[in-house]
């Protein structure tokens, strides 16, 4: 019946087409104003840190997910508002067959959106293990219009279900674009990715992680006069916990990059280096039917842009984050948790010439208050729903939907 349920939320949580990795769909920006509206919607977003740390998951299914995700099947999603108009997306689907003992078929999607980067990648894996040990992997999503097809080879280190695993792939996004596009538009150097997926386990030790690194692309409209562009996307998750039992500690660091630069033919150019990262430390002591949690955390954005009308701007923001909860378990496989998180922020953008952008600065103290209701049905199936207030603003801070059902 599981099995089943997940087949189905495959079937309704997919797309028809949902394009993977750094390749942006448009690949050109259509104008200035297309660049600066991404430009802007990345920065100066309010309570933004504070929103990915409350509407995360717990630590535990994280690791749970990660040491399942490549041998069973189900889903993971982390749903929370960050502005009137955008909702933070962090959603995973996995579905994993063994046609033979030797053998395994695999859906893997992954969505990531938080309003300055967008992550998104959708794959079949056919797995073959030679050794009881290692497995040589294809990998690939075949689409309709064969210029946008994916492929890609890997290794996985780790038995056939087993929970301790390494994967490696290179992944090619359009590996016959340049033969069986219809359009202008050519690749001069190849969107290539590097994928890295872990969980390990020993004892009280849980490490997983997660890692896309796109290479450089460059692409180019055929003939005199036509438009070039180039970039990168990178995004990686790693994790550490310490769990010997009555207390845990676990240390993550999250980060991501983008690259983009377009010359038109006339001369005029835009370009945008987007970095972000930020590292969480948290501690949990349990306390009979009480838990108590802190953490403390460190996040950074930088970006560097030009573009006609803006021919060079900067922008910084620092955020210091700290937060308390504590939770009562109601009920069997039902806790209730009440938490504070605050933040020190800095931001700042300058611009060498005045513009459409505006230069800005603001120094404030964010804070939210959330309460959270977590129900357990077994070991590694859990739903969370939360609702928060920021106190300093006086206003409904957002609210956010979690849940793992890992098979």
């Amino acid at each position: 019946m599981w099995r089943a349920g997940c087949g189905l939320l495959f079937l309704v949580l997919s797309p028809q087409v949902c394009r993977a990795g750094e390749v942006r769909d448009p690949l050109f920006w259509a104008s200035e104003q297309d660049f600066l509206k991404q430009v802007d919607g990345g920065q100066f977003i309010d309570r933004l840190e504070l929103h990915l740390l409350q509407y995360a998951a717990d630590p535990r299914w994280r690791s749970e997910w990660a040491a399942r995700r490549t041998t069973g099947s189900g889903l993971f999603v982390e749903y929370g508002s960050t502005t009137t108009d955008e909702l933070y997306v962090n959603g995973h689907i996995a579905l994993n067959l063994f046609p033979l003992e030797r053998f395994q078929i695999r859906y893997d999607r992954r969505d990531y959106q938080d309003g300055r980067f967008d992550v998104p990648e959708q794959r079949f894996d056919a797995l073959w293990y030679p050794g009881s040990g290692w497995a040589l992997v294809l990998s690939g999503w075949p689409v309709f219009d064969k210029e946008d097809a994916s492929l890609g080879l890997g290794l996985r280190i780790g038995g056939p279900r087993s929970r301790n695993a390494l994967e490696l792939r290179v992944m090619n996004e359009r590996f016959i674009w340049n033969w069986k596009t219809d359009g202008d538009v050519r690749f001069t150097r190849r969107p290539l990715r590097l994928l890295a997926d872990g969980y390990y386990e020993t004892g009280p030790w849980r490490v997983r992680g997660s890692i896309d690194w796109g290479l450089e692309y460059a692409a180019g409209e055929t003939g005199p006069g036509g438009r070039s562009t180039r970039g990168f996307q990178r995004f990686g998750d790693v994790e550490v916990e310490y769990a010997p039992g009555g207390w845990a500690a676990a240390a993550r660091l999250t980060g991501a990059a983008l690259a983009r630069a377009q010359a038109e033919p006339a001369g005029a150019a835009c370009r945008l280096d987007r970095t972000w990262g930020r590292t969480v430390l948290t501690l949990r002591r349990d306390l009979g039917r009480w838990t108590a949690s802190a953490l403390a955390g460190w996040a950074s954005q930088r970006d560097e842009l030009a573009s006609p009308s803006v021919p060079a701007g900067d922008y910084v923001q620092d955020s210091l984050l700290w937060g308390v909860e504590g939770g009562f378990q109601a009920t069997r496989g039902l806790q209730l948790r009440l938490g504070y998180l605050g933040s020190l922020q800095h931001a700042e953008r300058t611009l060498q010439l005045p513009g459409p952008l505006v230069a800005g600065e603001a120094e404030v103290y964010l804070d939210k208050a959330h309460v959270r209701a977590v129900y357990a049905f077994q070991p590694g199936m859990a739903i969370e729903l939360l609702l928060s207030q920021a106190l300093r603003g006086g206003r409904f801070g957002g609210g956010s939907v979690n849940a793992l059902l890992a098979l």
